[in-house]
């Protein structure tokens, strides 16, 4: 049986040239694992691609959380697989039901990680099948794509058990008698929500509704979280026009930025391309106040102001004057000082005035 057929039309750069599996399945050639020439990649991807009604058994992201966690999937083995990652592919024509992958356990991760390295080559040596070694001597003969089904079956079990975890934690937290009114309102509210959340629907252009899961927990909050914050806040600013171009939600990338050329003593444009771009904008807006997510000693979060129209800096939370404070330390005073050279790029420094801030707040002037 000949290798699946693959067609040349496929989506192509200008330095690529076309795509033809007969000059190069079958043939013992390497493949190029590194820098792998877009037309070869895409033509790798269709012999992995599930087929229609094997993708279908994947729930959709816009399932409900409480039936995504009905939903059963093979279980995750641990077992240790010590075989060469190549003796799993075959040239035979795969022989075996796939309905077989339903009842076994899906290959260990960092087994599956060694198989996608590897399939690439097996392609490019006319391999057709898959060698499950773990059942039947090893005589059965499972498609290629099924490595696509397991590494997305693995993804399933793990997001389930996320999702799991988040809704017992509910369930515990809800059972508290000393649960406070306030904090059982919320709690309920995001019960209800799971009836009608899909479990990965996308939300925005970066981030999906898996990431909430972790919300409901006791595990520190990401950076992907922060950022989502950021970014709503930012939204909200963006529907009140009266805001639009004076104040500005930054996201972490902003304070890494800061960092970045503090470590390395270069606020130049060049150098510091995301600050240069933040410059910019401040200017031809004229604006008022930047806000942005801090982090202090790896462990906390905090958030940052440049009040540009008073010329002043400030971390913490706000006071009754609305200037952000809080106590003074160290690692804090630096990342003051590395912001206050950071906001000096864009020389339209105001003269700072004369404020009696008290001795516990890291507001300072610029």
């Amino acid at each position: 049986m000949a290798p699946p057929a693959v067609s040349a039309s496929v989506d192509l750069t200008a330095d690529d040239p076309p795509f033809n599996p007969a000059d190069f399945v079958g043939s013992k050639k390497k493949y190029p694992s590194s820098d792998t020439p877009a037309a070869i990649q895409a033509a790798l991807d269709a012999v992995l691609k599930l087929p229609a009604a094997h993708a279908s058994l994947i729930p959709g992201p816009n399932l409900p959380v409480t039936e995504f966690l009905k939903l059963s999937f093979p279980k995750k083995s641990n077992a240790l697989l010590f075989s060469d990652p190549a003796s799993w592919f075959s040239t035979d024509a795969p022989t075996t039901t796939v309905e077989c992958l339903l009842s076994r356990p899906i290959p260990p991760r960092a087994f599956l990680n060694d198989l996608t390295k590897a399939v690439g080559q097996a392609w490019f040596d006319g391999c057709m099948s898959i060698v499950d070694h773990r059942y039947n001597d090893g005589r059965d003969r499972v498609p290629l794509w099924a490595l696509t089904w397991w590494k997305a079956m693995e993804r399933m079990v793990d997001d389930q058990r996320m999702w799991r975890k988040s809704r017992d934690w509910l369930t515990t937290e809800l059972g508290k008698p000393d649960l406070a009114s306030e904090d059982r309102e919320a709690l309920d509210t995001a019960g209800s929500l799971l009836d009608t959340l899909g479990w990965d629907t996308k939300l925005g252009t970066t981030w999906t509704t898996f990431n909430l899961a972790m919300v409901l927990g006791a595990a520190w909050l990401t950076d992907d979280h922060i950022d989502m914050m950021m970014a709503d806040l930012s939204a909200r600013v963006a529907a009140e026009p009266a805001l639009v171009d004076k104040l500005l939600i930054a996201p972490l990338g902003f304070a890494m930025a800061i960092t970045n050329a503090a470590t390395s003593k270069t606020y130049n444009r060049e150098d510091s391309t995301l600050l240069a771009q933040y410059e910019e904008h401040i200017k031809n807006v004229g604006l008022a106040q930047l806000y942005f997510p801090v982090n202090v000693r790896a462990n906390h979060w905090i958030a940052g102001l440049v009040n540009f129209k008073e010329g002043l800096i400030g971390t913490g939370k706000l006071d009754h004057r609305g200037i952000l404070s809080s106590p003074r330390t160290p690692r804090l005073n630096s990342a003051i000082g590395q912001i206050d050279t950071a906001v000096k790029l864009s020389r339209s420094r105001k003269k700072a005035k004369e404020l009696d801030l008290g001795e516990e707040d890291t507001t300072q002037d610029f």
